[in-house]
């Protein structure tokens, strides 16, 4: 076993540690309780009584551990650990890490310690000001820069409840009618969010085998590609286009086996992607590197590549969008201030 896998699960047993201790309280306190009450007053119904209540405390407090056990599972631990176990998680797998982690717990509706609101209060920044700009380029329509995002590889992200997984799910219709191919990863997700695409995968297993199926398919294209006699236009004119969709890339490389595949698999996403008609959709919490797949050594190249930023209005763990964007486009440093789609609900049908 490598020595960051024997890391990694020393941080989940110490997890699992923290869940079971308040389970051990909850009921031997239940057991002591009957007990007590019983031998007190002599009678055995009191003590059923409060030792009941204790009990049944006891199991909703065991449920919500298992609960919290399956997100342990995955990898995900900030939520729970304590404020010095906290820190040193931190100390060794970065803030973006503890951040993003903090952020899947409360999506998924589980419970967030103290410590991990407080950190995740006191390092997560306000969104920065809005390009100044008055003469920005500015869409024709609310919602026409989208078309822009749909053939080549695109980041969208931005902080919990910034509208970031609505855009995507809005931008994966549009590529859809325009006839791509939709191929959704998303471990934190079921089939049901994602009726009507061609193909989702949710274990680990099954994302680490499509994206070793998407990087031979891009380098099959592009073979067949240098064995034509034929221009560009006419050979993409018979490809359908592939979009893979890429939910919570910053944990992949905790869970990620093949991390030579994984790098592979980020630079094709962005430098390889666009001939073969084989763009990429990444959501993420930040536009950095490790968000991008946690992967390192691509800090240029990740840098330059088209970005949206949904802004939210951060005042807590649940803020809200502000119904507005910057989009950057490939090798450009100008944001540019766009609208986000309006939508009253979470698309989950395509």
């Amino acid at each position: 076993m490598l020595e960051q896998d024997i890391e990694q699960l020393k941080w989940k047993e110490l997890a699992y540690d923290t869940n079971d201790w308040d389970t051990q309280i909850f009921v031997g306190g239940a057991l002591a309780a009957t007990t007590f009450i019983t031998y007190v007053s002599a009678s055995l119904p009191a003590g059923l009584l409060v030792g009941g209540c204790l009990w049944f405390y006891g199991l909703k407090k065991t449920n919500e551990i298992s609960f919290r056990d399956e997100l342990i599972d995955r990898g995900v631990v900030s939520h729970i650990l304590k404020e010095s176990d906290l820190r040193k998680y931190e100390a060794s797998y970065g803030l973006e890490t503890v951040l993003n982690e903090i952020q899947t717990a409360v999506d998924l509706g589980h419970g967030v310690s103290p410590h991990a609101v407080n950190l995740f209060n006191s390092k997560v920044d306000e969104p920065a000001p809005l390009p100044a700009q008055v003469d920005s380029p500015q869409p024709t329509n609310d919602t026409d820069w989208i078309e822009l995002i749909l053939d080549r590889t695109t980041m969208i992200h931005g902080l919990q409840g910034s509208g970031k997984s609505w855009l995507a799910r809005y931008a994966v219709k549009k590529k859809k009618e325009l006839g791509h191919r939709i191929i959704v990863l998303d471990s934190n997700s079921n089939p049901y969010e994602w009726r009507g695409v061609h193909e989702s995968y949710h274990t680990h297993q099954d994302i680490e085998a499509k994206v070793s199926w998407y990087v031979d398919e891009l380098d099959h294209r592009l073979e067949e590609f240098r064995n034509l006699n034929c221009p560009e236009d006419e050979w993409a004119s018979k490809l359908q286009p592939i979009s893979l969709v890429c939910e919570e890339t910053s944990t992949w490389s905790n869970w990620f086996k093949d991390k030579a595949l994984l790098k592979k698999f980020g630079m094709y996403a962005i430098t390889m992607s666009r001939k073969p008609l084989m763009p990429v959709l990444v959501i993420g919490h930040s536009e950095t590197q490790e968000a991008f797949f946690g992967l390192t050594g691509m800090g240029n190249t990740v840098k330059n590549m088209q970005k949206v930023r949904c802004i939210g209005d951060k005042k807590s763990l649940k803020p809200k969008s502000l119904g507005i964007g910057q989009l950057k486009l490939e090798g450009d440093d100008e944001l540019r201030t766009v609208k986000l789609p309006r939508l009253t609900s979470k698309i989950t049908e395509f």
